[in-house]
């Protein structure tokens, strides 16, 4: 399952909530990219991890106006 890109404030808590879910709905694996996130969800994520659910990646996300 491709998840969203998750970034700077996302709530930890609604975050073991969809990972929960999805996996109950079956998921095996959980793509998610990453940028600017927040403690509390950088760390769902390392749990989620460790567990094989989880994979993700950093991802940067382009300046507005920066052409190169």
């Amino acid at each position: 399952m491709c998840g969203k890109l998750a970034f700077d404030a996302l709530n930890a808590s609604r975050l073991v909530e969809w990972l929960e879910t999805a996996k109950l709905l079956g998921a095996s694996k959980v793509f998610l990219y990453t940028n600017n996130l927040n403690t509390n969800a950088s760390r769902v994520i390392d749990f989620y991890q460790r567990t094989g659910l989880v994979w993700s990646t950093q991802f940067d996300i382009p300046e507005l106006g920066n052409n190169n």
